[in-house]
């Protein structure tokens, strides 16, 4: 789908583009991946190609992003539990 699109009712580029700015830079590659693909699955994952060209990711790496948690051997456990104080 071509990236210039308008995105459906409701959907505002801005809000995504900044939501992925303030985040991105503690994310790693997985995590940008990651990310862009939940933003690109709740506005329909055939616009993968338009949240792409919004976060400067390239489409392939979303469309990688929208397959990997379909795999949750790639997820990563987190290091410790959450709701658990670490002393």
């Amino acid at each position: 789908m071509p990236a210039d699109l308008p995105l459906p009712d409701g959907v505002a580029a801005e809000h995504i583009r900044k939501r992925f700015e303030m985040l991105s830079p503690w994310l790693d590659g997985k995590q940008r991946r990651l990310l862009a693909a939940v933003e690109a699955t709740l506005i329909g994952a055939d616009r993968a190609g338009q949240v792409a060209a919004l976060v400067h990711l390239a489409p392939r790496s979303v469309r990688a992003g929208l397959r990997e948690p379909a795999d949750a051997s790639t997820l990563r456990q987190p290091r410790w539990t959450p709701g658990c104080r670490v002393s």
